[in-house]
């Protein structure tokens, strides 16, 4: 059945609603599941471990992050970090390239959020207990409702250059499509988790296989630009991509939820109650 845009709804009168409250919690907990899968690197060590191996994490006391923090303690080093901050991103990016086993704890990670709305912030409610310093993105989002989520608002370029894990949280409209391009992805650190349970469109597909190409950042998907997946599509073949059949909403309980709210809005709307719908106003501000 062809899809009909809301806006398109909303200009011959009709009223639309959604039951955007009932999907944001399972959402919000796949977002968190592929979060983990892709710090420990889990679909890559259970492929080794079904293979017959035991991947083993690299030891000892002068890692790298151990022989970068002494080096920042050295007299004049700020002389030389323009030379040096290449030749640490190249061994940042090696690090995690050669073994694929490294994995690290979220708690205390920074997350960046692109797009505020109800999985986002249902997101950053589940994040919170585990102490991460929680970025947002949104020209929309307000102020208060920030606060009250103890999450901090930051440009794009921050969201981008900063965070541990970022996740895409915003809606797709003609301002939204491809807000995350070449250079944008470019400026994703070494070992950052890519989530995006949001919408494919919003990230340049071709972009994001060339920078999944360098082997140093993970990408869990749960989206695509064609669905179902080609079995011959390039993500396919990515061991650091993690992909799920856009199924983040597809439980027993977040169906039953969504139907109970559908109901309860129409049978609202049939008894002349006020209902929550979607106005002009709302689309344009799904960031």
């Amino acid at each position: 059945m062809r899809s009909v845009e809301p806006a398109y709804l909303l200009d011959r009168g009709v009223i639309v609603c959604n039951t955007a409250d009932a999907i944001a919690r399972s959402v919000a907990e796949h977002c968190l599941m592929l979060t983990i899968a892709g710090l420990r690197r889990l679909t890559n060590v259970d492929k080794r471990m079904h293979a017959g191996g035991w991947p083993s994490l690299p030891s000892g006391r002068f890692s790298y992050q151990t022989i970068k923090r002494s080096a920042l303690q050295l007299p004049g080093i700020d002389r030389l970090k323009p030379m040096l901050q290449p030749l640490g991103r190249r061994i940042e990016a090696r690090r995690w390239t050669a073994g694929g086993t490294q994995w690290q704890d979220i708690e205390g990670l920074v997350v960046g959020l692109i797009g505020w709305g109800h999985i986002a912030s249902h997101f950053a409610r589940m994040l919170a207990p585990l102490g991460c310093e929680i970025l947002v993105y949104s020209e929309s989002a307000d102020a208060r409702d920030l606060a009250a989520h103890s999450v901090r608002r930051a440009s794009l370029a921050e969201v981008l250059g900063s965070a541990n894990v970022v996740s895409l949280h915003r809606g797709l409209t003609p301002r939204t499509q491809g807000t995350l391009g070449a250079r944008e992805l470019d400026l994703l650190r070494p070992g950052t988790v890519f989530v995006n349970t949001a919408r494919a469109q919003l990230v340049d597909e071709a972009a994001l296989i060339v920078r999944l190409r360098r082997g140093d950042i993970i990408a869990a998907l749960d989206v695509f630009d064609r669905e179902p997946l080609p079995s011959r599509h390039p993500l396919r073949n990515l061991p650091n991509a993690i992909l799920t059949p856009h199924n983040s909403s597809s439980t027993p309980q977040c169906l039953r939820r969504v139907g109970r709210q559908a109901l309860d809005t129409l049978s609202g709307w049939l008894a002349g109650d006020p209902v929550h719908a979607i106005d002009d106003k709302q689309l344009a501000s799904m960031t």
